[in-house]
């Protein structure tokens, strides 16, 4: 019998947690991948998540040994039970992201066990799963490409992944050679980044936002040279005039001046059905994954 060991994550634990992170955000996005320091950063608090982050309480990351290799680890959270915290959200818990390796099975659902005697002795309401994820990307919930992860939470009773205005898919590609477009104007994004806006007769007929550098000034060392587009729209009466197109290899021209080689980019699944998948196609992106939001136990 193998002996499985539930601990606290500490400092001497990072660098495997860090090889299981890494594993399976590679096989998500090619690549990617998070140091050390910066894991063990986010494992305090996640200042780049400004709206779900402010409302914690409470954090606890949990881990599974075998031979002293953490198998399979969790980052728990609880939020405030106050007025500034919207009812969703107020005195909820979240297993905000649950990894573990395929074949360590047994030891992923004893982590899961105890996550949810930590949300029972923090008395919440209810108790959400990947709610905020791991601290990085354009992504949320369980992509199609961890089945492993899935199983384990649908095995535990939890419920979610079919709301397609919230479940996301993700493509990603090398930046190709395009002109820029005379009628687009840049300023500073609303979200952060760089907005490219449509003009039209003196008026803002569409726009995009785009982030040249998902490094993070160097701070993630794997994803220099990655972009993404954090939202493009174009108004109702000016669909369908080929504006989308010119709008986004607008900013494509501007990544690629900045060094720029790959983006990556999230759309609903709605809004793929509508015909969004066919447009990121064009520009010889690839579908990386789906993913499942929104999971829920209690």
């Amino acid at each position: 019998m193998i002996l499985k060991q539930l601990v606290d994550i500490h400092t001497e634990h990072i660098p495997q947690l860090q090889l299981l992170i890494n594993s399976h955000l590679g096989t998500l996005v090619p690549g990617w991948a998070l140091p050390v320091s910066f894991i063990a950063s986010r494992l305090e608090r996640d200042p780049w998540q400004i709206v779900l982050d402010p409302w914690v309480q409470e954090r606890r990351t949990l881990g599974v040994l075998v031979q002293d290799r953490v198998v399979a680890a969790a980052h728990l959270l609880r939020y405030r039970d106050d007025e500034t915290v919207p009812e969703s959200y107020r005195n909820v818990g979240d297993v905000a992201w649950l990894l573990f390796w395929p074949g360590a099975a047994d030891a992923a659902r004893m982590l899961l066990d105890a996550a949810h005697q930590q949300m029972e002795a923090w008395r919440v309401r209810f108790c959400y799963a990947w709610g905020q994820g791991l601290p990085i990307g354009p992504f949320a919930g369980i992509p199609d490409v961890w089945g492993h992860i899935e199983a384990l939470f649908r095995g535990a009773g939890y419920q979610g992944g079919e709301d397609h205005d919230t479940n996301l898919i993700l493509y990603a590609g090398p930046v190709g050679v395009y002109d820029a477009d005379p009628d687009v104007r840049r300023e500073v994004g609303r979200i952060e980044g760089t907005c490219f806006q449509m003009v039209k007769e003196e008026q803002v007929i569409g726009h995009c936002e785009f982030i040249s550098d998902l490094s993070r000034g160097g701070l993630l060392p794997a994803l220099r040279g990655w972009g993404e587009l954090a939202e493009i729209e174009i108004s109702e009466q000016w669909r369908n005039q080929g504006l989308g197109a010119r709008l986004l290899q607008t900013a494509l021209v501007w990544h690629r001046l900045g060094g720029g080689q790959r983006v990556i980019i999230a759309t609903t699944w709605n809004e793929h059905a509508a015909g969004s998948g066919r447009f990121y196609r064009r520009f010889g992106l690839h579908l990386l994954a789906q993913t499942r939001v929104g999971w829920k136990r209690g």
